[in-house]
Parts: structure tokens; C-alpha cells; sequence
């Protein structure tokens, strides 16, 4: 019993001087460049931060065509389109909309319905000229979308948006130029 638990505490504590002790050579490094857009990049890794110390994972992306979704209880509420070059957002398309059953994409709807499927096009289309560490200006809606509290209310989630775009760029490009 003794040597259990001997053995036990032992290995804890190699695993806690081993996450201690160890260093990573990206955060040691001191030579930076602030860029324009809120991020840093340090010229030896070549990987940008955002100011709050986040990496943005989208220093490596090739250019080509990625398809991402949102799926939430099974129901594909958001399909996405988008074309990256030098890692810009060159467009951005919705290939499906929905929630709760409403399909915001049909061209026949009318008033609360278009306004959304309107305001989701809007932010959208913020990101397009931009890089992929400024996906997280969707975060705040309501400084890309406009009258997103006065016609919606809590309906537009551009998590969904968000979160479908990282999708896209996690399972690499749909297609290459």
C-alpha cells in the first residue's frame, strides 16, 4: 500500500516539474512587431496574438475554398461558403440558414425573416477584405451589423457565424485555386 501510493505521488509530482519547468520557446521570445489590425506578430515563430495573449491560429491557411457549419442538435443551422487568399476573406456565402424550421435564405420571405438572413449577409461581408484573426469583431454585432437590437433582438448569434467559420478552417480547404 505504501509503495502505491509512493509510486503515486511520484509520478504527480515529475508531471508538475515537468509543466512547471518546461518552456516554450514561442512565449520566451521577445522580438515583436505590433501590426495594424489588434494583433502582434513575433518575427521568429511567425504567429500572431491578439491583445489579450490568444493565438490566432490562421497564419498557416492555404488559399482555396472552405466550407464550414454550425449544427446544433443535429440541425444544420448554419453552411458557409468562403474563399481565402493570403489569408483574407475574399467572400463569404451562406449555403444554408435556418433555425427553428424558418430557412432565412428563402428569397420569398418577408419582413422579421429577411431582415435577419440581411443582418447575417452584414456580418458576413464585414469580415471580407480582412484577415482571419479579425473573425472576433463578430463577437460585437452590433458594430458590423446594423439595427441588430432594434429588428432582431437576441436572434442574430453570429457565434453561429464564428463558429462555423472555424469549422471551415479546421477541415482545410473544400477546394485549391
Amino acid at each position: 500500500m505504501k509503495s502505491k501510493k509512493l509510486a503515486l505521488t511520484l509520478v504527480i509530482s515529475a508531471m508538475c516539474l515537468l509543466t512547471a519547468c518546461g518552456s516554450n520557446p514561442d512565449t520566451n521570445t521577445t522580438d515583436k512587431t505590433a501590426t495594424n489590425n489588434g494583433t502582434t506578430t513575433n518575427e521568429t515563430t511567425g504567429k500572431d496574438t491578439i491583445n489579450d495573449g490568444s493565438t490566432v491560429l490562421g497564419t498557416d491557411y492555404e488559399n482555396g475554398t472552405y466550407r464550414g457549419s454550425y449544427v446544433d442538435g443535429d440541425v444544420n443551422q448554419i453552411s458557409i461558403e468562403f474563399v481565402l487568399k493570403d489569408q483574407k476573406f475574399e467572400s463569404i456565402k451562406y449555403r444554408a440558414l435556418s433555425y427553428k424550421g424558418e430557412n432565412y435564405l428563402d428569397e420569398a420571405a418577408t419582413g422579421v425573416v429577411k431582415a435577419i438572413r440581411e443582418q447575417y449577409q452584414q456580418a458576413a461581408d464585414a469580415l471580407i477584405g480582412k484577415t482571419i484573426s479579425d473573425i472576433n469583431i463578430l463577437y460585437k454585432p452590433a458594430d458590423v451589423v446594423k439595427d441588430v437590437d432594434t429588428v432582431t433582438g437576441a436572434t442574430l448569434r453570429t457565434g453561429k457565424l464564428i463558429s462555423a467559420l472555424w469549422d471551415g478552417l479546421n477541415r482545410h480547404p473544400y477546394k485549391l485555386p
